[in-house]
């Protein structure tokens, strides 16, 4: 999947990055959800 950072103030899209999940996969978190 992908994690998707949205402006408020535009309701446009910010950021996108890489977003995995589970038990047979390496997990990775966009940077910009920290």
């Amino acid at each position: 999947g992908v994690g998707v950072e949205i402006s408020d103030r535009s309701g446009l899209t910010e950021k996108i990055a890489p977003f995995r999940r589970g038990p047979r996969l390496e997990e990775t978190a966009p940077s910009f959800w920290s």
